[in-house]
């Protein structure tokens, strides 16, 4: 079958890609000359006492738009104890504060670098100008590197541009310092050409900031609990969504999700804390709230609007887990908010591009692909079944004994007039039967696999040995190619990109495509009273796969466990076989619905958002900002006309398209102040106010006359045609007060109400607060000295927020369309209203101790405990209502305690050579309270036990003299005893999937230019269920016409009686569920590995570049676990499921150049 199929996306894509050039050339054009600086004598005004220089350096940041550059080494021990500066410029400010210190600094442009002078004999009077350029590792320019003669104390700082001019006595053993905040100080000898230097990052960060979203507060400061995942834990990773980046790189943080290119991430922040509404958090870009809301309308076909960004253009994610962190939100902040933070330009900075090229291939990982049978193997354990289930139908209950005399004498004993060759024959001319192939050619079947004795026919060489996963299964290839630019300086500064991203799926019908354009354009000065900024993304992704979450035969993944490796892909004329045994999969060949099945979920976004500030005076400011957020989804299926289900229609098309217009706004008055220098205010308040508006129409047709027009017009039938839209609204004021005492007391509180559209007039508004304070205890006097602990803060806070249901309209009564009667339209009831729903409620406690000691380790340590009440449930009612259930609160609720640490530390810190290892932890304990009975499954609900929790029977083992299955059972004397009567035995909670235990490791070694880390993640002290294995592959002959897992192999026989399995009897065991599918769910995951090398700067500017760098790297390589054939980051709820698209791993080459 060959044929000639039309693009569904060939239309508007070029256009699309058309104006995404255009936008990133004239915001380009816009930006290419921008210059201005801060005047050194920009008037402050500051009255402190007993304070630390770094108080008086931030404070002055705060009040004018002077960036600072220093070592907190240099700083850290000058303390203050009075700074009075009524109206004095921030030069004699700077004059007076260092004043018998031993630094001094130096000015240039909006660039002010603090650094220990040295007073040192004087040069010579005869000098040579030496010139160059400075810049970091990524090829950026730096602006204020400090440039000094060795010996001396001559010396200067680097311009705008990163460039310098020194004047040294002679070129003849003159050696030049550079020194930058955050680099490894280099020692070069001078040289009559222009230098180019290089700086390394150090592998500590200064001045750490927390990104809230609505503020930015410097990590000593912040009072609540917050992790922050920087740019370097980003850049290259071969992921299509930056949710795969959080995966063992933030403590408390669960992250689940398939192999399915640019699928969304299950993510869980401190646990679950809600039963029918939402567990997952809130994100927010830039200051603007994204939805993450499937809008294909299908959960087993879902769009992901998450998978539109671009993981380069992402600067820092912090995620904010606490009340204090996260009740600003609201009614969506429960679950934890997750800030994002794209990249900016760069004051002082003149435009810098880079180029990013990656090219890799993905093939199936090989934790997640089932260890099957081969033919071989099948052959044998199929006959074993069949002759097992001819001998039963005669024996009936003597079966077992009459087994075992057949396998003890196989010649002699006869039972029903044959002996054990007699009955294995029998099972073979079944095999024949059941196994043939179709010949196209004389329209027959090929079945003389074996002759009447038994020995291989002449048809037996026609069986196939198919490994039908490695059949839907390819290596994929991988491409991400992303351009971009930034610049600027105390007027304007930008950044531009442009992506392109494709990586196939390892499932022939399944890929993500995207093309991605982001401008952001500020202009941000203190100084100045009106300030504003631009954001502008643009992304279109298209991705396509097959059916998730439901055992349908359409799914490849699924399907090619239903086969068995004797049964061929193609007939012996080239086409495909769709003539299977017993009809397995309605005959439906995975490798044939790969490549002619359609399952296309394309995306357009359109992000537009700016704001305003004004500047009224330097601690009081308004800030307005504003975003209109448009997505537009659609989603478009075809069957094809000749087999699998698009043959009983002829050919079926289903389409459907989704339009999400999102409006918000946000205005804020911020205050900060500080009052008789020791007295920190900061303040802000105001409101917000969103809403959303959604419509789709959908349509199918039938009866195709060719699959080479898969358009509805082509169609003679309509087959169905249903259009529908939602809207919601929100409107919220907020503040939050935060006070500091002496930089070493600090309390805050928040507050929220919210008004929601989703609740009845008379429950609308929920109200949300926190409070929070820290004692940074390393300020005091009896550790300000101190030459082990540099920093050490005690913080705490406590709040409430909420969660919002999911449905819009559950307080109403809600009616259903196309009851049509007589040729009249007719409604009928859908749900019934429940007017007093109201807010979940989420109680957060958070305690927390921040340390760092000699310089070089930084460890956090958190207990936090999460109660959730009031929860959303389905509750059942009466069915002469005509309704089986409506949504109310409970009295149900959900607690989630644990303890989080963190750990980085610098283990070789020098200018050649460094090592650095991080690693992360946190254990998770969940219960539920409140229910009213238990909900019962294969997981319970019960009070005082977790969610997921397994209820299942206990597998007692085969029966070593029948081998027949058992389970436990309570006897009459309470005693553990064993019963062969799956219903006699009792269920009880043996376990549970969620891992008591989480986290991740990492490590980074490095010398001069060459680079190498790694990433571990790991979890601990929970159960996954093989359901693959009972619903497929481990089924003892249950359906004996699928393939099936090695792990078969090893089952009882007469011969075998220390076999692992039960007896195989073709179609007869039926395949209970028990601990026997029960697996320790302990697993270790090699996640990441790079090797990366940056060119020497003397290098890359012989062919005028600024950086470049080249590197490789894997994704996913090894997992060690008890479960066979299971990726343990695939699933939540720990199940395998033979219908999850499989993981992969990923291998990668790329270029970065910078100019």
């Amino acid at each position: 079958m060959n044929k000639n199929r039309i693009s569904f996306c060939e239309g508007g894509l070029k256009k699309v890609f058309f104006m995404m050039r255009l936008s990133f050339y004239l915001v380009l054009l816009g930006c290419l000359h921008v210059s201005a600086a801060i005047d050194a004598q920009t008037r402050v005004a500051l009255n402190v006492k007993n304070v630390t220089l770094h108080d008086v350096i931030w404070e002055l940041q705060k009040q004018t738009g002077f960036v600072f550059l220093y070592s907190t080494q240099d700083i850290e021990s000058v303390r203050l104890s009075e700074v009075s500066a009524a109206d004095k410029s921030v030069k004699e400010v700077l004059d007076d504060c260092l004043k018998n210190t031993g630094l001094t600094y130096n000015i240039q442009d909006d660039v002010i670098v603090i650094r220990k002078a040295e007073a040192l004999p004087a040069l010579p009077q005869q000098t040579i100008a030496v010139r160059g350029i400075v810049r970091d590792d990524s090829g950026e320019t730096l602006p204020g590197v400090s440039v000094r003669i060795k010996g001396t104390s001559t010396g200067t700082a680097t311009d705008v541009q990163g460039r310098f001019e020194i004047k040294v006595p002679s070129l003849k053993n003159t050696i030049l310092v550079f020194s930058f905040v955050g680099m490894i100080p280099q020692e070069v000898s001078a040289s009559d050409k222009e230098m180019q230097i290089v700086m390394q990052r150090e592998d500590t960060q200064l001045d750490e900031v927390v990104v809230t979203g609505y503020s930015t507060v410097s990590r000593e400061a912040y009072t609540g609990s917050a992790t922050v995942v920087g740019a370097d834990k980003i850049a290259e990773r071969p992921v299509a969504s930056f949710q795969d980046v959080l995966r063992g790189n933030s403590p408390g943080t669960l992250v689940t999700s398939t192999g399915q290119p640019g699928v969304g991430a299950t993510i869980r922040l401190r646990g679950i804390s809600s039963m029918n509404a939402s567990n997952a958090p809130l994100y927010v870009v830039d200051g603007v709230v994204w939805d993450a809301a499937n809008m294909s309308g299908d959960a087993e076909y879902p769009t992901n609007p998450l998978n539109t960004l671009n993981p380069s253009d992402i600067a820092s994610m912090t995620i904010l887990k606490d009340a204090a962190s996260s009740s600003l939100y609201g009614s969506r902040g429960a679950n934890g908010v997750i800030v994002i933070t794209t990249k900016q330009g760069k004051q002082g900075q003149k435009v810098n591009y880079t180029v990013d090229v990656q090219f890799g291939v993905s093939r199936i990982f090989k934790a997640s692909k089932p260890d099957l049978v081969n033919r071989e193997e099948f052959i044998d354990l199929w006959l074993e079944g069949e002759m097992h289930y001819q001998i039963q139908r005669k024996a009936g209950k003597k079966f077992f004994d009459e087994v075992k005399k057949i396998y003890a004498d196989k010649e002699g004993y006869k039972f029903s007039g044959k002996n054990y060759n007699e009955w294995m024959n029998l099972a073979k001319s079944e095999f024949n039967k059941q196994f043939k192939i179709y010949n196209p050619v004389k329209n027959n079947y090929y079945n003389a696999f074996f002759d009447k004795d038994g020995a291989k026919g002449e048809d037996y060489s026609r069986l196939p040995d198919v490994d039908w996963y490695d059949e839907v299964t390819r290596v994929a290839p991988f491409q991400k190619i992303n351009a971009s630019a930034r610049g600027g300086n105390d007027v304007v500064k930008f950044y531009t990109s442009l992506e392109y991203f494709n990586q196939q799926g390892i499932l022939r019908s399944s890929e993500l495509k995207r093309y991605s354009f982001r401008a952001n354009l500020s202009s941000d000065n203190a100084n100045r009273f009106l300030n504003w900024g631009i954001s502008n993304m643009m992304s279109y992704s298209d991705q396509s796969g097959p059916r998730r979450d439901a055992l349908g035969y359409a799914m490849p993944q699924y399907t090619a466990l239903s086969l068995a490796p004797i049964v061929p892909v193609k007939l012996e004329d080239g086409s495909y076989n769709f003539k299977f045994p017993s009809n397995v999969n309605s005959n439906m060949n995975p490798v044939a619905i790969g490549k002619y099945y359609t399952y296309a979920r394309p995306q357009l976004k359109a992000l537009l958002s700016g704001w305003l500030k004004f500047n009224f005076t330097k601690w009081l400011n308004f800030k307005s900002v504003a975003a209109v957020d448009y997505l537009h989804t659609r989603k478009r299926h075809y069957y094809d006309k000749d087999f699998g289900d698009g043959k009983k229609d002829n050919g079926y098309l289903s389409e459907r398209d989704a339009r999400r217009t999102m409006i918000t706004n946000s205005n804020l008055l911020y205050f900060n102040k500080t009052f008789g220098g020791v007295h920190d205010v900061s303040a802000y308040g105001g409101i917000e106010l969103e809403t959303m508006t959604s419509a789709y129409i959908s349509a199918s047709g039938k009866n195709f006359l060719s699959d080479d027009y898969p358009y509805l017009s082509a169609s003679s039938v309509l087959a169905s045609l249903g259009g529908s839209g939602d809207e919601y609204a929100m409107f919220s004021w907020l503040m939050k007060l935060d006070y500091a005492y002496d930089n070493k007391y600090y309390i805050g509180g928040s507050f929220r109400s919210d008004r929601s559209s989703r609740f009845h007039p008379d429950h609308r508004v929920g109200n949300f607060w926190s409070v929070s304070g820290a004692w940074r205890i390393s300020q005091e006097k009896f550790l300000q000295d101190n030459p082990v602990i540099n920093n050490l803060k005690l913080k705490a806070s406590y709040g409430v927020n909420g969660t919002l249901p999911s449905s819009y309209y559950s307080w109403r009564p809600r009616y259903g369309f196309g009851y049509d009667y007589g040729g009249d339209a007719g409604i009928a009831p859908a749900a019934i209203a429940n007017r007093e729903l109201t807010w979940e409620e989420n109680k957060v406690f958070n305690v927390g101790l921040d340390i760092r000691m000699w310089d070089r380790l930084n460890i956090g340590l958190e207990y936090y405990s999460r109660k959730s009440s009031n929860l959303l449930l389905d509750e059942p009612i009466s069915m002469v209502t005509g309704h089986e259930d409506r949504l109310v609160n409970s009295s149900a609720g959900l607690k989630n305690q644990g303890i989080e640490l963190e750990m980085s530390v610098d283990i070789i810190r020098d200018r050649r050579v460094n090592w650095e290892f991080s690693m992360n932890l946190a254990t998770l304990k969940n219960k539920f309270f409140g229910l009213k009975s238990d909900d019962i499954g294969t997981q319970i609900k019960r009070n005082g036990e977790s969610y997921y929790s397994w209820y299942l029977r206990e597998w007692a083992g085969t029966d070593p003299e029948t081998g027949e299955q058992r389970w436990y059972y309570t006897d009459t004397d309470g005693k553990k005893a064993i019963t062969k009567k799956y219903d006699e035995a009792e269920r009880k909670i043996v376990g549970c999937a969620l891992p008591k235990v989480s986290g991740g490791f990492s490590t980074v070694i490095s010398f001069e230019g060459l680079e190498l880390s790694c990433l571990f993640t790991y979890g601990l002290g929970h159960k996954v269920l093989d359901y693959t294995g009972r619903v497929a592959t481990k089924n003892d002959g249950k359906r004996d016409y699928r393939t099936m897992e090695r792990d078969q192999l090893d089952r009882w026989t007469p011969d075998n009686p220390g076999g692992k399995n039960p007896l195989r009897i073709n179609t007869k065991w039926d395949r209970w569920l028990s601990t026997r599918y029960l697996y320790k769910g302990d697993y270790l995951k090699f996640k990441n590995l790079k090797l990366q090398y940056t060119f020497p700067a003397h290098v890359v500017s012989k062919i005028r570049l600024g950086g470049v760098k080249i590197f490789a790297q894997a994704e996913n390589l090894i997992a060690f676990t008890a479960l066979k054939g299971y990726d343990p980051e695939m699933t939540l709820n720990g199940y395998r499921n033979p219908d999850d698209y499989p993981s992969a791993t990923t291998y990668t080459a790329g270029l970065q150049i910078n100019f």
